[in-house]
């Protein structure tokens, strides 16, 4: 599948009423999630995912659709992080709600993770935050959970990031499935490695932008990563989630249309 990234301004400035969902359709929402780092399951006919809240913001999911809305963003605290999820959340239990259920398997080692390809569409609002994929991995099969984290690789894809000018901070440069990304890498304080890959080219938000991925490969990322000694083919993969590290704004901000695919 070949990578196509559609980005668009919107024609006209929509008045705030009109503008909360601009992507339409269902807007009945099974649930409204506010500042409990809470989640909730939502089942596809190919597996399971789970879209979670932050302590912050309200976040708005449907129970079979692959989309959630920021509904409300009652206090700007950085780097807060809603998201949907496929793996474990941080509490380390797992999206899949059963064995009996068709879902990816998590953990599996890098080396036999498949072919894991994100698509989405999302809108993206005013605001300081960036929108990116953020996957986990360990060294340890039977550890899955952001509480502990020693050890552990995270590896983000950022593909829009507003307000943000981070290049001071890039210690390499690498072109993936023909777009430019600037790297940043670093150990962090309880010894966990940090890696963000971040598209040159985001979009710039100003009165709001559709953006539209299709056929984001993961594996190129690992396979950079695994190149600069930042991750081991043998490390266990254990979540992919895609959505929004807020520092300031992002009401409104929606992912919709999501779909993972090709995980083991």
């Amino acid at each position: 599948m070949k990578l196509r990234i559609v980005v668009a301004a919107l024609a006209v400035v929509m008045a705030a009423s009109a503008a909360a969902y601009p992507d339409s359709g269902q807007q009945q929402w099974n649930k409204q999630m506010c500042g409990s780092n809470s989640w909730e399951r939502i089942k596809t006919p190919v597996t399971e995912f789970a879209v979670s809240d932050s302590t912050g913001t309200c976040v708005n999911a449907t129970e079979f659709k692959t989309r959630f809305a920021v509904g409300r963003v009652i206090r700007d605290i950085s780097w807060q992080y809603p998201n949907i999820a496929s793996g474990y959340v941080p509490e380390g239990e797992p999206t899949c709600a059963s064995w009996r259920d068709t879902c990816f398997h998590y953990p599996v080692q890098q080396r036999y993770d498949g072919h894991p390809v994100i698509s989405f569409s999302s809108w993206l609002t005013p605001g300081t935050y960036n929108e990116s994929v953020d996957t986990w991995f360990s060294p340890v099969k039977s550890r899955h959970s952001v509480q502990t984290r020693a050890g552990d690789t995270e590896i983000m894809i950022w593909t829009a990031y507003p307000g943000i000018d981070d290049r001071s901070h890039f210690v390499a440069y690498a072109t993936i499935d023909g777009m430019r990304f600037g790297i940043m890498s670093w150990e962090a304080w309880n010894s966990w490695r940090y890696v963000a890959y971040l598209w040159l080219n985001a979009p710039h938000v100003g009165s709001g932008r559709f953006l539209t991925v299709r056929g984001l490969a993961l594996n190129p990322f690992f396979a950079n990563a695994e190149q600069h000694g930042w991750l081991h083919s043998s490390e266990y993969l254990w979540a992919v989630d895609l959505g929004f590290e807020l520092v300031r704004g992002g009401l409104h901000n929606n992912i919709h249309d999501y779909s993972l695919t090709g995980v083991k």
